[in-house]
């Protein structure tokens, strides 16, 4: 018997499911090996669809030995009550089976469902929601207020053309109450607003108080920046297209787009939309557990850290850390980044055999610009830093800085570089410059 992969399929969706069109479109060219890897990576993380699809591929023995009974196992996990239609593999071969062939197949189903279960996959990668009823999250070692947002200013072409749109941008905030290492969530339209939404966020500023006893720690912020222009139209237009594109959105994600989960959650939780239209911080973790399924790095980065924030749900170190590790494992440059910081603080959660470093050194590679400054501090500030290491680090901080405007961070790090190789002129310029810097934007250094 042939059966073929169920792919979803919608006329009007414009957002990619990554993981997933990577493995149905390596399945459509043939290319087995890929389609099964892809298909196995997220089958393990809960995706129905992927489930069903690995059980096509063994019951028509593409890539794999052809093997009925993993076919059923496989097929009978990804049964849902959405898709009634995927208890086909079931239904067919039960039809086939002898009465021992049956017993094998449930002991094959039993042994797969002991691992990646819906129950054992809840267990190992949901966020475990708090059931007080004041909301309290359980990250509360810690306090940020706003203390300066200067607005940015309007791009002169956006201007001219009338372009009024959104950047939803998140960022570091530092002990010093600073916003460092902006990046970019969503914006509309693309390609318009952020650059001077990054200008915009280095210039905010945070009083961030930490309870007593606790070391003061890197947190992280988000913010929604509407350019509008009051005269095009009435002051709630831009909301209502919001409104608009969040139904879009909401429609897609129903439909298990997963870019589409991930940018709802972020959407529907933000100050620009109807209060009627708002979701609540456990209704992000879930969409985003959605999308982290189907395979969005976005997403698996950012449930991570809710998870270990307790942003909406239990604080839970290792199953945060591990979202984090697995999107890192994609290439995903910010998920790498933050496994190395959270690593080389708790060496103990760390389940792989790499050290913390290979994660920045990976971001660094991927061409992520801050991790790229972040490597070459740490090549800067080993032990026993040799002359290899010094050119490393100079090779990519001159990487960086074809991308993005030099930071005080580059400076001091370019300092230590000069220093070390004896140019101490050089080190000296780089390092006043890194203090005037620091000393423009109020940031301690």
């Amino acid at each position: 018997m042939k059966y073929f992969l169920f792919l979803l399929t919608c006329t009007y969706c414009l957002i990619a499911n990554a993981d997933f069109d990577t493995a149905t479109n390596a399945y459509a060219n043939k290319d087995y090996q890929q389609a099964f890897t892809e298909f196995y990576s997220l089958a393990q993380l809960g995706n129905k669809r992927a489930q069903f699809n690995l059980g096509v591929m063994y019951l028509n023995g593409e890539f794999v030995e052809q093997d009925i009974f993993k076919a059923y196992a496989w097929g009978k996990l990804s049964e849902h009550s959405e898709r009634p239609d995927f208890a086909q593999i079931r239904k067919s071969l039960e039809k086939e089976f002898t009465a021992e062939d049956f017993k094998k197949a449930q002991r094959t189903f039993k042994t797969i469902k002991n691992t990646y279960g819906d129950e054992q996959i809840y267990a190992k990668l949901s966020p475990i929601v708090y059931q007080y009823s004041d909301n309290k999250t359980g990250y509360n070692k810690y306090k940020v207020e706003i203390i300066k947002r200067k607005p940015p200013r309007y791009p002169a072409e956006a201007l001219n053309k009338r372009i009024q749109g959104w950047v939803t941008v998140g960022f570091e905030i530092h002990p010093d109450g600073s916003a460092r290492s902006p990046y970019i969530i969503d914006a509309y339209p693309e390609n318009t607003f952020e650059n001077e939404t990054f200008r915009a966020i280095q210039n905010f500023e945070f009083k961030v108080t930490f309870e007593p006893q606790v070391k003061p720690f890197i947190t992280y912020g988000r913010q929604t920046i509407e350019y509008s222009l009051e005269k095009m139209s009435d002051a709630n237009s831009l909301k209502r297209y919001y409104d608009k594109r969040l139904q879009q959105l909401r429609d897609l994600a129903d439909q298990d787009s997963a870019h589409a989960q991930y940018l709802y959650a972020i959407a529907a939780s933000s100050d620009l939309i109807n209060k009627d239209n708002k979701i609540t911080q456990e209704e992000v973790n879930q969409w985003l557990l959605k999308s982290a399924q189907n395979g969005h790095v976005e997403a698996q980065f950012h449930l991570g850290r809710n998870i270990l924030r307790g942003k909406g749900c239990k604080v839970e170190k290792q199953k945060g850390i591990d979202w984090i590790v697995y999107a890192a494992e994609q290439g995903h440059s910010r998920s790498s980044r933050t496994a190395y910081h959270l690593l080389t603080k708790q060496k103990n959660l760390n389940k792989t055999n790499k050290p913390a470093e290979y994660w920045l050194k990976m971001a660094a590679e991927n061409g992520d610009a801050d991790s790229q400054v972040d490597y070459a501090e740490f090549l800067v500030n080993q032990v026993n830093v040799g002359i290899d290491d010094l050119v490393i680090a100079r090779s990519f901080l001159e990487k960086q800085a074809k991308t993005r405007d030099k930071s005080i961070k580059w400076y001091q790090v370019s300092a230590s570089i000069y220093e070390q190789q004896g140019d101490t002129k050089k080190a000296q310029k780089h390092q006043n410059k890194a203090a005037k810097m620091a000393k423009k934007l109020g940031w301690e250094i």
